[in-house]
């Protein structure tokens, strides 16, 4: 779980963001380690430029290249597609990875002496800012494991599994399962309030699901990860989802109206010979949906695994790069609804005709009769591999621009 930022550190992160806006004439965006917007700060005429449209961290692959910065990179631009340059300024107080991230769009060029100031400017804020109590860090029962978990350190956490110290011992069958749950709550909240009571209630029930040194548990104040190592059998394959809807059913039902914190579930699927890999899976799950703004939702990394990568770009970006305009047309009209999920169907299948045509309970020659449809209207060639590549891209993206939720300003996570 990522720090929580207290209210009146908003007012002053925005302010450092406003100050760096217009003593630099450039465009500044503040974010947390998830990439999750906490302030802006944009000149007209940059937003007139359009370069408002381009929030630089929404262009980055990975998380995990962000969390090594130690000082300021230049990302350079592509001007075919219309991308300015960005520099990164990494701000980091007495932390193994960096809190938030300053990204400064619409410079000409600036030389070493002057990203050193802006890197020292930022750094003294933002200590002031810890040493005044804006920022409290989440709690673990066991903070080696609580750090390795919620970085998702998949290396560290194999290499854990695999030489066990004492009382960390797993047994397994090569294959894990992990899952994620976040709760959060009010900066005002005790530890031992109702929201916290939840959270070990729900880490308990999950232990039920496999013995004890079958699984491994990971408690915070308001996340829990639970590794499972599930003994070979029929119930292994229904591990991912029984402890999505079991984590899920006790949340919904512990709840109480008007007092109900934004919470996430996320599954990982079923690992072979990577503990590591499960972890990072149901975390990696967890921050594509605080990305996309969900809350009250559980999710599985089958399904939301291939559009990560997606989620990590601007929307206006998706639609102009990964759309092309005849699938843009089709997506737009509400008529051709039947099309839509009888392209989705066959994409999902290979190609299948007989497997799409059970499930959308129609006769082969209705289906081959749509997809024609399909290919005159957008002008894809749907026995082409390259073109196949492209409708799917464009439901993805279309998918995430559609289902993204706007962000307020704050820092959460897990």
């Amino acid at each position: 779980m990522s720090v929580k930022v207290r209210r009146f550190a908003l007012q002053y992160l925005n302010e450092l963001t406003q100050v760096f806006s217009q003593s630099l004439n450039v465009s500044a965006v503040l974010t947390d380690h998830l990439l999750i917007e906490c302030a802006r700060a944009v000149p007209d005429h940059l937003t007139a430029a359009g370069l408002a449209a381009f929030p630089a961290p929404q262009r980055l692959s990975t998380l995990t290249s962000l969390e090594k910065l130690v000082d300021p990179v230049t990302l350079p631009g592509n001007a075919g597609l219309g991308v300015p340059p960005v520099v990164v300024v990494p701000l980091a107080v007495e932390h193994e990875h960096p809190l938030f991230y300053l990204w400064l769009t619409g410079l000409d060029g600036l030389a070493a002496e002057q990203l050193a100031w802006i890197h020292q400017v930022a750094q003294v804020t933002l200590a002031a800012l810890v040493d005044s109590g804006a920022f409290t860090e989440p709690q673990w029962q066991d903070p080696e494991l609580g750090r390795l978990f919620r970085t998702g350190d998949r290396a560290a956490i194999d290499a854990l599994v695999a030489n066990p110290e004492p009382g960390r011992e797993l047994l397994h069958d090569d294959i894990f399962v992990a899952v994620a749950v976040v709760l959060s709550t009010s900066e005002s909240e005790a530890e031992s309030d109702p929201h916290r009571n939840r959270l070990l209630s729900v880490a308990a029930s999950l232990s039920d699901l496999c013995p004890p040194s079958r699984r491994m548990v990971v408690l915070g104040d308001k996340a829990c990860y639970v590794l499972y190592a599930p003994g070979p059998g029929p119930a292994q394959a229904s591990l991912p989802e029984r402890c999505r809807a079991l984590a899920s059913d006790l949340i919904f039902r512990s709840g109480s109206p008007g007092n109900e914190p934004p919470w996430l579930v996320a599954v990982s699927s079923s690992v072979t010979r990577s503990p590591g890999t499960a972890v990072w899976q149901a975390r990696a799950a967890v921050h594509f949906a605080l990305r996309m703004g969900w809350h009250h939702r559980s999710l599985a990394w089958s399904e939301v695994g291939h559009l990560r990568p997606l989620s990590l770009v601007e929307d206006a970006l998706l639609a102009e790069q990964f759309i092309p305009p005849g699938m843009a047309d089709l997506l737009g009209d509400p008529e051709s609804a039947y099309l839509l999920s009888t392209l989705r169907s066959f994409l999902n299948h290979g190609g299948a005709i007989k497997d799409v045509a059970e499930e959308l309970f129609l006769h082969r020659a209705s289906v081959y009769h749509r997809l024609r449809r399909v290919e005159e209207r957008t002008g894809l060639d749907l026995s082409s591999g390259n073109d196949r590549l492209q409708a799917h891209l464009a439901l993805a993206a279309n998918d995430i621009v559609s289902r993204r939720v706007p962000v307020p300003g704050g820092a959460t996570g897990a």
